[in-house]
């Protein structure tokens, strides 16, 4: 759907935060969470002391104040959050389900020395979720929506899981205005080598069971938990899943079924700076350091113990200080 074709939609009804749930055994979780988690790791000391370490990451002048906003994709609502000054900003996407809170330790880092911004993608966080299909061409609009209303003239966009695609999808259509791309455990499907795992993890999603409100709730618990670490703060699992069980049942699956969807993923390679961070589990599990350079030929790719799927949360000092560096280097 282009961005004029989904402007001529009717109006979009503002839809209130109500918990949707639907139902679904651990095994069909499992599925999902083979082709998504995070290994186990061996030890999470090195990253409990970074998460519980007090202060920001990067050093400077005192933080501005966090400004939130909102812009327009039709009739739809586009929230985000913006800090410090500047017609450059590294921007923040979040993952499935996610939402712009994710960030809160990045924004705070990184707020002192240069503007940051962070996207509710359409349906999610506190923006809009209207009936609509959740194409990652329109999670994409609904970010450029963000930048455009923030009057943004070059970003460095900062994706974690989903949001790599997202970020993939608005680089397509606005490859000047993307000075680098900083990857957080970004999930970039080697399709149509994993063609099978999608297919089994659309069935999944298309079970009628999902339709019912405590199922919901039970099926993303089992499809997240795998995902955190020994390292995670419980209060973070709290708030991860408290945040992903709440999201609009409809825009959470439709974004998913789209996401695995064959020819959602562009193949066209991405001449910009890449800076990729990868849990081991994820970094395996994906062939990471195999199928990444073929979209990104410049990517530069680290994989992180002690970590798993929420690198922002298990290594968050360390996390903002890469993003410092590579924002310095990209966008000076």
């Amino acid at each position: 759907m282009s961005r004029s074709a989904f402007c001529r939609m009717s109006s979009f009804p503002a839809t209130s935060r109500t918990i949707f749930r639907a139902s679904t055994s651990l095994i069909s979780c499992a599925i999902l969470c083979a082709v998504l988690t995070a290994g186990t790791v061996a030890s999470a000391a090195p990253a409990l002391a970074d998460a519980a370490t007090p202060g920001p990451a990067v050093s400077g002048p005192a933080v501005s104040a966090v400004t939130q906003a909102t812009a327009r994709l039709g009739d739809a609502r586009i929230h985000y959050a913006s800090q410090g000054q500047g017609a450059d900003a590294v921007v923040f996407i979040h993952g499935w389900a996610c939402d712009a809170s994710f960030w809160d330790a990045q924004m705070a880092a990184l707020g002192a020395n240069r503007r940051v911004i962070a996207v509710d993608l359409l349906g999610f966080g506190e923006s809009d979720a209207p009936q609509a299909e959740y194409t990652q061409e329109l999670l994409a609009q609904s970010l450029a929506a963000v930048l455009d209303a923030a009057q943004v003239r070059r970003a460095v966009l900062v994706g974690h899981s989903m949001g790599l695609s997202v970020a993939k999808s608005y680089i397509d259509a606005h490859p000047g205005r993307v000075a680098g791309l900083f990857i957080v455990d970004g999930v970039y499907m080697d399709l149509p080598k994993y063609e099978a795992r999608a297919q089994g993890m659309r069935a999944v999603l298309a079970k009628p069971e999902n339709d019912t409100d405590a199922g919901w709730r039970q099926f993303v618990a089992g499809f997240v938990q795998p995902m955190f670490s020994p390292a995670t703060p419980q209060e973070l699992r709290a708030k991860t899943l408290s945040a992903m069980q709440n999201s609009p049942r409809h825009a959470a699956r439709s974004s998913m079924l789209h996401y695995l969807a064959p020819g959602s993923w562009s193949p066209a390679p991405a001449e910009l700076p890449v800076q990729a961070v990868y849990s081991v589990g994820m970094a395996k599990n994906m062939a990471v350091a195999e199928s990444l350079p073929q979209v990104f030929p410049r990517a530069h790719i680290e994989q992180w113990d002690d970590c798993g799927h929420f690198i922002m949360f298990d290594q968050p000092q360390r996390l903002s200080r890469a993003v410092a560096d590579f924002a310095a280097r990209t966008l000076p």
